[in-house]
């Protein structure tokens, strides 16, 4: 552990302080952080925010994790801006075009980060806060969180589709139908988060999880996260197929000849 100490304490603001970025006492392991209060309404403004921090996050060297969370006490996300949504209040169909593309590029850049990112979700996961979460590599629940998908409620349809990467069908349509909330200790039972804890050690687990991820190689980190993501689509075969070849591409490296020495 001792060896992933880091004396950096900085923290970054993106947006206008709607998304706040904070280096952690883990080399390697950084905070990303909602702040847009009393909810975490996903705006375009927040989007474009967390877009932004994850492209800078990325470009530095020694990233290892990401860990995702809300600097909004009892809220992850609430979801998407519904005074945003609401075509009836004069949002043009370029304007509409604009959302939907800045949508797909926000869920596009989570999933496709380099590197492994954890949400730590303490509160009410909805929408496209459960989105969110879902395309993050591992979940990291408090106690007292939940998760919904409301979308019928406001007219809408959507975020269905990612949130079965990590419920089952059956769970997915009773929150579309029904309004079900999903509590912690159920998405634990279903395997939809990795850990739930106390609100008061989420993040110490968190910060754990990190640190371990922290140990490995940061290329072989990468490799692996886009290996996975490459096959996790693919039919069986092509995605075993798609792993072994970036072993192969890890073998030839410097870093596997020292591991094998």
């Amino acid at each position: 552990m001792n060896d992933h100490v880091s004396d950096r304490a900085s923290v970054k603001s993106g947006g206008d302080g709607l998304v706040l970025v904070q280096a952690t006492e883990i080399t390697g392991v950084w905070k990303l952080l909602f702040n847009r209060p009393p909810v975490n309404a996903m705006s375009m403004a927040m989007y474009s925010a967390v877009i932004d921090a994850l492209d800078e996050l990325e470009h530095l060297p020694d990233v290892a994790c990401v860990l995702v969370g809300s600097a909004v006490e009892g809220a992850f996300c609430a979801g998407a801006d519904a005074n945003e949504l609401d075509v009836r209040k004069g949002m043009s169909t370029e304007q509409w075009d604009a959302r939907e593309a800045l949508t797909l590029n926000f869920q596009a850049r989570i999933e496709n980060f380099a590197v492994p990112t954890i949400a730590v979700i303490d509160g009410y996961a909805i929408g496209a806060g459960l989105v969110f979460a879902s395309l993050c590599d591992l979940r990291f629940s408090s106690e007292r969180s939940w998760f919904s998908l409301p979308e019928l409620d406001v007219s809408r349809l959507g975020g269905a589709s990612h949130s079965l990467r990590i419920f089952p069908q059956a769970v997915v349509r009773a929150m579309y139908f029904q309004g079900l909330r999903v509590q912690a200790s159920k998405a634990l039972a279903l395997g939809a988060v990795n850990e739930v804890v106390g609100k008061d050690e989420l993040w110490l687990a968190a910060m754990d999880a990190a640190a371990q991820i922290a140990q490995r190689d940061p290329y072989a980190l990468r490799l692996a996260k886009r290996a996975l993501n490459l096959g996790q689509s693919a039919p069986t075969l092509i995605g075993d197929r798609m792993e072994r070849l970036y072993s192969y591409r890890l073998a030839m490296t410097d870093r596997a000849q020292d591991t094998r020495e």
